[in-house]
Order: structure tokens, then sequence, then C-alpha cells
């Protein structure tokens, strides 16, 4: 999971423009938390509800501070379950946790413009 949220994060920081002012930055990043969901569970009550019970997600925590300074360039705290829409995630047991490290990565890229 660590190595997913390293490369939604490496993409994210490859998208920012080119800067002549540009300093050194170190991007920190923890997974706080992770909600796995059990598919046999989410199968058994699609069949008896009509609807999984489990959703899943994950909490992480990112920051970006200035090598030398260490002074903080941006942060973002993201708890997030994967929405009630999303239902192919429900019968895998990471994927709603996957979707919770890729909108972390995503919410934090824009952070990083000045």
């Amino acid at each position: 999971m660590l190595a997913a949220l390293r490369t939604d994060l490496q993409h994210q920081l490859e998208l920012l423009p080119q800067s002549p002012d540009g300093r050194p930055a170190e991007v920190r990043a923890a997974i706080t938390d992770v909600s796995t969901v059990s598919p046999s569970l989410n199968v058994l009550s699609t069949a008896m509800f009509a609807a999984p019970l489990e959703r899943g997600g994950a909490a992480v925590e990112i920051e970006a501070v200035e090598t030398g300074s260490h002074r903080q360039l941006a942060a973002l705290s993201l708890g997030y379950y994967a929405p009630l829409s999303d239902l192919k995630a429900r019968y895998s047991k990471l994927a709603p946790a996957q979707i919770a490290l890729d909108k972390a990565a995503g919410d934090f890229g824009p952070l990083l413009h000045p």
C-alpha cells in the first residue's frame, strides 16, 4: 500500500511546473489506518440484502517540508471511505483503501502549487 501511495505522489510531483525559484523539499507520507472489506461477506450480504455491507477505506497524512529550513510547504490529513456508488471496490479486500490513497495523492498535488 505504501509503494502505491509513493507512486501516486511521484506522479503528482511530476505534474508540477518547473520553477527557477524552486528549493529542495521532502515529502513525507504515512498511512495511519486501513479498513479492508471482506469480499465473501459482501457477496453474502448482497445476496441477502441486495447491497454489500462493508465499505472500507484508509486514512493518510502527507506533508511537504523545505529541506533546509524544515518549513512546512503543504499538508494534508485525509480519512476516506470508498463511495457507496463504487460497487466493484466492495468485492476486493484492499480496493477501497487503494481508492482512498489515490484520492489523497490527487488532493495533495494541487496543494503544492504556489
